[in-house]
């Protein structure tokens, strides 16, 4: 599908960057419950496409972030020979099997610290975190089908960067000092902008799958800037 949508996009928007994501965790072989024989990185090389996405969430597979490797984003660049976006991503500060504490708090803070060191060598034109906020399963069981599962989706529902009550968590500090905190909120959004160089410039994206919600953290790069969205008011100047 991809490969035969590529070109009529293009036909109609040739400024429009065309994008397929890709599942780190699983192209490493992390994901050991689907084992698959698939070579994903030889499959990134087949599709017509202008940049590469990927999606990773190591906290389900690594018990420290010091564990990710230097090439976790770098390998399917490589091999895919396009540059790439971060499509989702997080670490949650309740993994599974754990519950929320100081401890798992401090080690989501530090895999943004790894995260940034990671992400730097991979060079990414975007780049879109799961959460912003972290989720309130209790207002979504009041709505939710009798079946549903709450515990399933707690490890996601805690990689926010804040609690769903809006307090800062650790990993927020670790965020915020990658940009300056001058805020222009655009909608729902507000912009923090740092100077720093940039080769590639941002243009509109399509992906055949859909993209997440703007509430989430997001990095821009594009000319002589680079952005990260956040929720919430402007602070004084």
């Amino acid at each position: 599908m991809c490969n035969r949508l590529a070109p009529l996009v293009r036909s109609l928007s040739p400024a429009t960057k065309f994008f397929v994501s890709f599942q780190v965790d699983e192209a490493w072989g992390r994901v050991t419950i689907l084992p698959s024989a698939v070579d994903h990185f030889a499959l990134s090389r087949t599709f017509d496409i202008d940049v590469l996405g990927l999606s990773s969430y190591p906290s389900f597979f690594f018990n420290n972030p010091s564990e990710i490797p230097a090439d976790y984003f770098t390998k399917l660049k490589e091999a895919s020979g396009k540059p790439v976006l971060i499509a989702e991503g997080g670490w949650s500060s309740a993994p599974p099997g754990k519950t929320e504490s100081p401890a798992t708090l401090t080690v989501q803070a530090e895999f943004y610290e790894r995260f940034f060191s990671v992400l730097d060598a991979a060079d990414p034109v975007l780049v879109i975190m799961l959460l912003f906020a972290d989720l309130n399963l209790n207002a979504w069981l009041a709505v939710a089908p009798p079946a549903s599962e709450p515990e399933r989706a707690l490890p996601f529902a805690l990689m926010g960067l804040v609690t769903s009550d809006l307090k800062p968590k650790p990993a927020l500090a670790v965020w915020d000092a990658r940009f300056v905190a001058v805020r222009r909120p655009i909608g729902v959004l507000a912009i923090a902008r740092q100077a720093v160089p940039a080769t590639v410039s941002s243009s509109a994206l399509v992906s055949v799958s859909t993209m997440r919600s703007m509430s989430s953290p997001l990095m821009v790069k594009g000319g002589p800037n680079r952005a990260a969205s956040r929720t919430g008011p402007e602070p004084a100047a």
